[in-house]
Formats: structure tokens, sequence, C-alpha cells
């Protein structure tokens, strides 16, 4: 069966026999049992195994373009898997930014920063962003601006405290997820970790692990982390990357803590995946480029710095016209302050270009 074409002056239409059609739609059964995908009148493939065939064989396409099974999924993990945005970094000296998301305004002007910047970018979904908007709500978000990005763009859930947390990222379209049973006994951490970096293998994405406790500004204590359960939490977890407490805290406000580079020392000598950090704010820069540059250290997770740019971006814009009310014309004035912003973060981490 064609498909036909009837067009006024207004509009196309695509009809099956006598059935209407949609322009841009999804698969179209035939009369023999196979499906076509269209595409302004035109057969289309989309990546993935797109058309079965009536043997019963289907046929793998990117951009149109046919391909053998094995070299669509290699495509299909190196665009999807967070784990090429890391293991570059830790074979080539250098680190990723972890951004952390509150909402639209902010994860865009990351991305557009890191375009700027030509460098690859993690935008993070931690536990408060997840509190004001849902999971499946961010991952829309998130892929929607990693798929228009042209540096890579990685949709990181942050903080997941349970395998429902997780798996629900992974159903969100999230590229990667961080799993923190840092509170937990060692082997409770590490047995539920590993059940989690199965999931997310299997779905092609990647997991990141925490051993150790990183503590909170002015709230809880850390518990650095033990090199040798660092080297046991590595080879039993499976996760990608593993979040260590070396002297980092969440919440801090400055920069004049720096980190312990004795036990990071000890520690990168025991394992061999990256290293991330958060609390990454607190980190002097001056440090952190040493350490994207000299040390299994290849992701720092960089929230309150970035908040409080976009904090005083949001009050001189309200400032600036007390008479304006409009929401989006307020909140379109924090773009470029925080997009600076989150340039001079990344500038220091020392990607190479990506494109």
């Amino acid at each position: 069966m064609e498909y036909t074409v009837r067009e006024d002056e207004n509009k196309t239409e695509w009809y099956l026999g006598d059935s209407l059609h949609k322009e841009n739609g999804p698969a179209v059964v035939m009369a023999d049992g196979t499906r076509e995908w269209w595409f302004h009148g035109k057969r289309h493939c989309e990546d993935g195994p797109a058309i079965t065939f009536p043997d019963g064989h289907n046929k793998w396409f990117i951009e149109g373009e046919s391909i053998s099974e094995e070299d669509f999924n290699a495509f299909i993990e190196a665009k999807n898997a967070p784990a090429d945005v890391l293991q570059p970094a830790l074979k080539q000296g250098y680190a990723v930014g972890g951004l952390v998301t509150l909402g639209w305004e902010d994860m865009r002007a990351y991305v557009a920063a890191a375009e700027a910047e030509n460098c690859p970018v993690i935008l993070q979904a931690g536990p408060s962003c997840r509190a004001h908007t849902p999971l499946p709500v961010l991952g829309k978000m998130f892929r929607h601006l990693a798929e228009a990005a042209s540096v890579p763009v990685v949709a990181h859930l942050d903080h997941g405290y349970t395998f429902e947390d997780c798996k629900l990222a992974l159903d969100s379209g999230f590229t990667s997820v961080m799993f923190d049973g840092s509170r937990k006994p060692l082997q409770q951490n590490i047995d539920e970790t590993a059940a989690i970096a199965e999931m997310a293998h299997a779905a092609g994405i990647s997991c990141e692990g925490e051993i150790g406790f990183v503590g909170y500004s002015g709230g809880e204590s850390s518990n650095g982390t033990d090199p040798e359960e660092a080297a046991k939490f590595a080879r039993e977890s499976g996760a990608d990357a593993i979040a260590i407490s070396v002297g980092n805290l969440h919440l801090q406000q400055d920069k004049e803590g720096g980190l312990d580079l004795e036990r990071i020392a000890q520690i990168e000598a025991l394992t061999s995946v990256p290293l991330v950090i958060h609390g990454g704010s607190g980190v002097p820069v001056e440090q952190r480029r040493h350490l994207a540059a000299k040390t299994s250290i290849c992701k720092f997770n960089i929230g309150t710095e970035l908040r409080m740019a976009f904090g005083s971006a949001l009050r001189a814009a309200v400032e600036a016209d007390p008479a304006r009310f409009d929401r989006v014309q307020i909140l379109s004035d924090t773009l470029d302050p925080v997009q600076r912003a989150a340039q001079e973060v990344l500038r220091a981490f020392g990607a190479p270009p990506q494109r």
C-alpha cells in the first residue's frame, strides 16, 4: 500500500488507503503485517530496530542508513553512556562539572555555558530539585537540552536513596544515576549499590556510588573515606564512579577549606575508577585545577556556588525595576549571569575541545 497526498492552500495531508495518517507519526502496520515509519509522506527509519519484515527479522537504522545490530548497539552505548564522559577525563587528565539544577533557568544556562566553553557537562537533579519538580518532568527537560546540545550533556540523578528512586530516574530518561548508601553499613552499601549498578548497566547507563560520608556545612558531620574500604567498594559494587569524603562538605559558601591530598592519594592508589567530589563549591579553584589534572578525581559537583550566583542575579533583576511583575521577564535576566558563573566553574576543569 502506498501513501496518497492531498493538498490545498493551507495544509498537506497524507493518507494510507482512505485513512488519514499523521504527517510525522508512529509506525504504520502494513497489510502484510510489516511496520513502516514515514516522515512527510516518505518512508523514514528512526534510530532503532525500525522495521520488522514478514520473515521476522529486523533492520537497524541510524539516520535512515541500515547498519548491523552490533554497530547499532555500539552507537547507542556511545551516545547514551555517561562513562563516555568520565572515562576520557580519567585517561586524559581533566574533570567534568556535575552542576546541580533546581529549574529550567539554571539548567539551560549550564548547557549554554558548556557549549560556550566547548566542554561536557553533567546536569544533576538532587533531592531538593526532585521535591520541586517530578523526575519524569526533569528527565524530559534534561533530555531535551542534551539532544539539542553541541557538546555531551549527561542527565544525572544525584543522591538517589532507594532502588525505586534510581529505577524511576532510569524510566524517566536519565543517563546516569547516583545511589547514596553512604549512611549504611559497608556491606549493605556495597550490596545495594551493586544491585542498582546491575540495573543501570543493563539499561546502558552508568552508576555512581559513595563510600564514606560527605557531611553538610552547619549540619551532619563527615565520615572520611577509608582507603581500604574504598578499594573493597570499587571491587565489589560495580559502580562506574565513586564519591569520596576527603575534607569536602555540602553547602559550603566559601572556598577556604582545601581537601586532604594525602587521603586522596591513598584512595586512588587502591582504586582504578573515576573519583567524585561532592560539595565542590567549597574547594579552592586552584585546587580544583590541580586535582582535575593530576589525580583520579574526574567529577566535581557544584551547587551552592551557582545557586548563589542565581540568587544574586534574581535579586538584581527584581530590584532593577520594582514595578515589573512578569516572571518570565524577571527570570530571563538571570540567564547571562548564571551562564558566566557556570563558564568560570567549567573552565577550571581543563576539558579539551569536544567539537
